[in-house]
């Protein structure tokens, strides 16, 4: 069962970081926020130019995915790998291939940290999703319907500490609902 944002962040926030997190959903902001927030503080920056690899899934497959995460750590505890657009990963639609991925997922590297990122929503039903959901994170980012981003932008607010006005609000959310409905798809995930 995915778990939520907020469960996650103060997990992070603590250093209780999992072996895997599978990161997918519509709307890529909470995606892109766990992500940057790993790549910043999973790894002392002493550690980064050895241990961290961020990968993405149009260079990528799942082959060299795995020779990342399957290597050990140079002068360090851990290494962290991350796959940016994950959805575009060669080999996601082969059976034979996937079936190593969902090997690894079951039994992954302690001192490996694996960021899966989706900008797309994936099959729940999949063995290597269920392996990801039992052994790390599974975070389901769903997209932010018109009614809700009042109470978003709200909570944002008040998480960075900034008052703002019924009126500002109701601005900042006609503003915000234009926007993303005159954008092109395509052109939201690139942001």
């Amino acid at each position: 069962m995915p778990q939520t944002f907020d469960a996650i962040w103060k997990d992070v926030k603590k250093n209780q970081f999992a072996p895997i997190y599978l990161l997918a959903g519509d709307e890529p902001f909470y995606i892109d926020q766990l992500a940057s927030y790993l790549e910043e503080n999973a790894l002392s920056p002493s550690a980064r130019d050895f241990n961290q690899f961020v990968l993405y899934g149009k260079d990528t497959s799942i082959a060299n995915l795995l020779g990342h995460a399957k290597r050990y750590p140079m002068l360090s505890d851990r290494q962290l790998v991350i796959v940016k657009e994950a959805q575009d990963m060669q080999g996601l639609d082969s059976k034979d291939t996937v079936r190593f991925l969902e090997d690894y997922i079951v039994n992954p590297l302690d001192s490996t940290i694996l960021v899966l990122c989706f900008k797309s929503t994936v099959d729940e039903r999949k063995a290597w999703v269920k392996a990801a959901d039992k052994k790390g994170v599974y975070f389901s980012s769903k997209k932010l319907y018109d009614n809700k981003i009042p109470d978003w932008i709200a909570a944002y607010c008040h998480d960075k500490g900034v008052k703002i006005s019924p009126k500002a609000l109701q601005m900042l959310t006609e503003l915000s609902v234009m926007i993303l409905n005159e954008l092109p798809m395509n052109w939201r995930r690139l942001s």
